[in-house]
């Protein structure tokens, strides 16, 4: 775990990981110019390169700005993760990316312009994908459904089932934001 910024003067918030896997190395950092505990703006990032059968794997918990951020440059920070290990190791980026894939087609493909590829789009099996189901803060008067949470691949796999959980209906509902659950092959 690791926090980021104060959030409505109270919160501590952050990023974090759970995991069985070895862990090899942890390198926590800010994706964003704003790096104080005081702006809501700052967005520090957790890496975690882990082991898993014989190959390092490099993920990333995120929690990405809105594209339309005023000082701060939604691309540049996404850029700022994906470039900032230059190893040929499989990239894994998932969190709150505060982009809507139904609402802001260009937004989004911008996101995937950066070499990232969608789990969800990649998907055999797949939902809806919805993981905020109304107006939420940061979104007032969007009260239509979103996709803002993804996980993000550098590289092609095989992607077998995408799937939304904790939002009631797979697993009891524990954010304003539901998460997301992948099985890909390696």
């Amino acid at each position: 775990w690791s926090n980021s910024h104060i959030g409505y003067d109270k919160y501590d918030e952050g990023i974090a990981f759970l995991t069985r896997l070895p862990v090899y190395d942890v390198d926590a950092f800010y994706c964003s110019q704003h790096q104080r505990l005081d702006s809501i703006l700052s967005r520090k990032i957790i890496g975690l390169t882990v082991e898993y059968q014989g190959q390092l794997i490099e993920c990333y918990s995120c929690h990405i700005n809105l594209p339309n951020c005023e000082g701060e440059n939604q691309l540049d920070n996404i850029r700022y993760i994906v470039e900032r290990s230059q190893s040929a190791n499989l990239k894994i980026l998932m969190g709150d990316f505060n982009t809507d894939a139904i609402g802001d087609q260009q937004a989004y493909q911008q996101i995937k312009s950066l070499g990232l590829f969608d789990t969800f789009e990649m998907a055999e099996q797949k939902d809806s994908g919805i993981t905020v189901e109304k107006a939420i803060d940061g979104w007032k008067g969007h009260s239509q459904e979103k996709r803002l949470d993804y996980i993000f691949l550098n590289q092609a796999k095989r992607v077998l089932s995408s799937q939304v959980i904790f939002n009631g209906k797979n697993k009891p509902i524990v954010s304003d934001h539901f998460g997301v659950e992948v099985a890909l092959i390696l």
